[in-house]
């Protein structure tokens, strides 16, 4: 972003054309920000409730002594369990916020409860991460520049300008393809702004997993699949040839709504193009069948000889030493959290060993008579994240 500023006031901000990561883009929040900098309700410093029930503007340095001595009280008297962190999307774009959050946690302790808004946008992606990959942050992405044929299921980039892609100007990268040759395919319930820009098949809603273990079924079948290299990356392949039998395109017409021929042609151009790459995000996450539907897109890709592959689903690096060890070191420890801790409230498991935030209000202390019941998140501290507004 580039910074329009006179007397030390911030006027305006705008995209930066000179920017290789962006290309001059930037979404309207992020033009806004300037508005938000200036606005006269924003708080620039710490604010305190007195005994009154008015707040006052403190320190620092007083804030954060005083917030710490409570916080280590509660710690003191009950443990790291009566402690939890809540930190929403902003913070998964800072690395130095997750780095100390990482750290803080592990000075609290291991019954630390944390919290994040995953469940509602990203944790049936970690899980199908985890179960497929052994990490959950091992999360493939689209090579759209060198596809040819892009499958988007549950996604809306046009709006979402590329949800987990990262990159900017998105529709004409979209738009490319076809220019080059390819095909880009847009399966969902709704003609969505991005299904008017290119082809469109319409889907029942929560249709997708039926869909995805049809075109499985078929590339089986049909005998689409080089078995021989799918092994070699993977396990189970038999096992899941045999588990994707009975889902004929006729048997799952019912859940999807999709004409049983439609289904099969388009798990014959899967398999045999050269470049192509099933993509899905938000809508095949929230779904009925989010976990499974995610697991199924990146089995799909594999199938078809698309995953890890130019012009299909791509894993990234950040290119440091060591990176690979310390990504299964990272998996594994994830993986035995997952297996083996469950939230005290219902008994859910920890996706990338963080709590579901619903379970957050049945976990606070529960009072009668004046009195606390189980002491569990005795303090909880929203962080990058506004729960009042966003749910």
């Amino acid at each position: 972003m580039v910074a329009t500023v006179e007397d030390g006031t911030l006027l305006s901000l705008r995209p930066d054309k000179d920017n290789p990561a962006s290309s001059g883009f930037s979404c309207q929040k992020g033009i806004a920000f300037a508005d938000v900098h200036n606005d006269p309700d924003r708080l620039t410093t710490p604010m305190r409730r007195t005994a009154s029930g008015e707040f006052e503007p403190v320190e620092w340095d007083t804030a954060m002594a005083d917030i710490a001595e409570r916080v280590r009280a509660i710690h003191r008297m009950h443990g790291s369990g009566a402690l939890g962190w809540y930190f929403g999307n902003p913070g998964a774009f800072s690395y130095s916020h997750v780095l100390w959050l990482l750290l803080l946690s592990m000075g609290f302790g291991s019954r630390l409860h944390l919290f994040t808004a995953g469940s509602q946008d990203i944790n049936s992606r970690f899980v199908a991460s985890q179960l497929l990959y052994g990490n959950s942050a091992t999360i493939p992405v689209p090579d759209i520049p060198r596809t040819d044929f892009l499958v988007v299921i549950g996604a809306n980039p046009v709006v979402s300008h590329g949800s987990g892609v990262t990159m900017p100007r998105i529709r004409e990268h979209m738009k490319a393809v076809v220019k080059r040759g390819g095909r880009v395919l847009v399966i969902d319930p709704r003609k969505t702004e991005t299904a008017a820009d290119f082809e469109w098949l319409g889907i029942a809603p929560d249709g997708d997993a039926f869909l995805l273990l049809s075109l499985l079924q078929v590339m089986f079948t049909e005998n689409l699949v080089d078995r021989a290299l799918v092994a070699q990356h993977a396990r189970g392949v038999a096992w899941l040839e045999e588990l994707v039998r009975p889902f004929t395109p006729e048997s799952t017409q019912a859940q999807t709504g999709v004409d049983p021929g439609v289904v099969r042609q388009l798990a014959r151009d899967l398999a045999g193009a050269d470049h192509a790459v099933v993509y899905g995000r938000v809508g095949t996450c929230l779904g009925q069948n989010g976990t499974l539907t995610t697991y199924l897109l990146d089995v799909v890709n594999l199938v078809a000889g698309h995953l890890g592959r130019v012009g299909g689903s791509m894993f990234g690096s950040f290119g440091i030493p060591g990176e690979r060890f310390a990504m299964k070191a990272v998996g594994a420890l994830l993986g035995a959290v997952y297996r083996r801790r469950r939230s005290r409230v219902g008994g859910s498991p920890r996706s990338s060993a963080r709590n579901l935030p619903a379970s957050w209000p049945k976990k606070s202390p529960r009072r009668a008579g004046g009195r606390s019941g189980h002491c569990s998140s005795a303090r909880a501290t929203p962080c990058s994240r506004c729960p009042m507004a966003t749910s």
